[in-house]
């Protein structure tokens, strides 16, 4: 099979159209845009609004004027006690790891302390889960 040589002239003619069609777009005529395609709803689930579709009585608001709700402190409802236990569950390991480091490993009488600490901060967090789960609960909400 032998190739035809190609014109560099008509490709360059052909590259400019493309550049030109792309950083010119033609204006749209109303009357030649196609209609919407109908969007086939399942009749279970017709009760349902599309994803991401805005309910009516709202779709007149304007999304700029939308803030939202200030969440609060992070620790806002954790009890003293699960606030506490966090902390030593995070801090006192830290301090174990920092003081070992510097001291040619920790003598026994440090590194009891700090592994009962940690050992019982993790009870207390474990002690503190719900026992009984919400039946109107499937796990979803955050």
């Amino acid at each position: 099979m032998s190739q035809t040589p190609r014109d560099p002239e008509s490709d360059q003619q052909a590259w400019e159209e493309i550049v030109h069609r792309l950083q010119e777009p033609e204006p749209e005529d109303p009357s030649e845009s196609e209609p919407e395609p109908e969007v086939y709803q399942v009749p279970w689930r017709s009760a349902l609004p599309a994803a991401g579709a805005v309910p009516r009585e709202l779709a007149d608001e304007s999304e700029e004027d939308w803030q939202p709700h200030d969440p609060g402190h992070v620790t806002a409802g954790l009890s003293t006690g699960t606030l506490t236990a966090w902390l030593l569950l995070i801090v006192v390991p830290v301090v174990l790891v920092i003081l070992g480091a510097m001291m040619d490993g920790l003598p026994w009488w440090l590194w009891m302390p700090g592994l009962a600490t940690v050992i019982s901060s993790i009870i207390t967090l474990l002690g503190g889960l719900p026992e009984q789960r919400d039946s109107g609960d499937d796990g979803a909400r955050v």
